[in-house]
């Protein structure tokens, strides 16, 4: 299993899990919704969700990455997954389609490979997001660069692109001709798995075809006039490349929400972050307080007004998340303890019997 990732750490806490006999750990490849495909010592085998694990609503759900508790079925039948191992890393987005839900992305990964085409899809807000979202996962980012054969002036948007992005492998690539792929395999060791995550049109399984030596996942068209494509990857799955090195493939991603964990913008945004230190009042707005540093530098050409703007709009959205976030677990909160009295007005008239 170690050409999976199995390690050491892996081993500990399945034994902390304290499996019974009979059971075995195994890694999810592929998540189908209902239905999963894991591997295993004895080898692959098609698997759902136990019983339990359907029952708990509130449970983390498997996904593609995942290291699990399962207990292998007869041959012909389905092995039942009973748990999941804790995530050394996981990346998640808010749906803002449904009330900032939180989803899963990837899960156990060591590198984080975002994929930006350097076509329409370009844009230092996409990149200075997506970064804030990686940075908090857990897995070391790396920002890809794809379609360089398209693009007339790769190198400046790269550079843009490193301005942004401090402390980041930035890579440019083309899995058309070739140039960039030597480095982006680099990643691509026996055991290590990458996710790779970005828009829909951007290559991912035009990189993940090349890689793997074969058409592994269907490529699709992307429109001339906004460089947008359609969703060739509908589940997450984990491919073992041929030379070593796992590919977490992930659907396109129209719209990411950030999720208000740690310091998302803070590690992001570190230049905002060292000028607002320098604020006259410590709980600046950096809006139209007098003595805001973040609003001279902007004035005096040391901050540029796009970084501001897009820095001030997801910090607003993050207030929004938190709040949001805030109301749902009151309202949880309210619901159980509405549950509690009723229990106990119901036992109180059980024993005054």
């Amino acid at each position: 299993m170690g050409e999976y990732g199995y390690s050491q750490r892996i081993e500990e806490m399945y034994a902390g899990a304290k499996a019974a006999e009979g059971f075995v750990c195994a890694r999810v490849l592929a998540d189908y919704g209902l239905g999963f495909v894991i591997v295993a010592e004895a080898g692959e085998m098609d698997a759902v969700m136990s019983g339990g694990m359907l029952a708990d609503v509130s449970g983390i759900r498997p996904v593609a990455g995942d290291w699990v508790v399962a207990r292998p079925a007869p041959e012909g039948g389905h092995a039942q997954i009973t748990g999941v191992l804790p995530r050394f890393s996981c990346l998640e987005r808010a749906d803002t389609m449904v009330g900032w839900k939180k989803t899963v992305v990837a899960a156990n990964f060591d590198y984080l490979i975002i994929m930006i085409s350097m076509n329409a899809n370009y844009g230092l807000n996409r990149i200075e997001r997506m970064l804030s979202a990686a940075r908090a996962s857990g897995g070391v980012p790396v920002l890809a660069l794809s379609k360089a054969d398209l693009c007339a002036d790769s190198a400046k948007l790269a550079g843009r692109a490193e301005a942004v992005a401090a402390g980041v492998d930035v890579i440019t690539f083309s899995s058309v001709t070739g140039e960039g792929m030597a480095k982006i395999m680099s990643y691509f060791r026996k055991g290590v798995t990458c996710a790779v995550v970005g828009s829909s049109g951007v290559g991912k399984s035009t990189l993940l075809n090349r890689l793997m030596g074969y058409e592994a996942a269907k490529t699709a068209t992307v429109r001339q006039e906004d460089s947008k494509g359609r969703h060739t990857t509908t589940y997450r799955a984990l491919h073992l490349l041929p030379e070593g090195g796992l590919f977490l493939d992930t659907p396109g991603i129209r719209a990411f929400g950030l999720t208000a964990e740690g310091d998302e913008l803070d590690s992001t945004f570190t230049d905002i972050k060292e000028l607002a230190s320098s604020c006259r009042f410590g709980d600046c707005s950096h809006t139209k307080e007098p003595g805001c540093a973040v609003l001279k530098a902007i004035e005096e050409g040391e901050l540029e007004e796009r970084r501001y703007l897009s820095y001030m709009r997801m910090a607003k959205e993050l207030d929004y998340v938190r709040a949001s976030y805030d109301r749902a677990v009151w309202q949880e909160r309210k619901k159980k303890g509405k549950a509690i009295a009723k229990f106990s007005k119901e036992l109180n008239k059980t024993k005054g019997k």
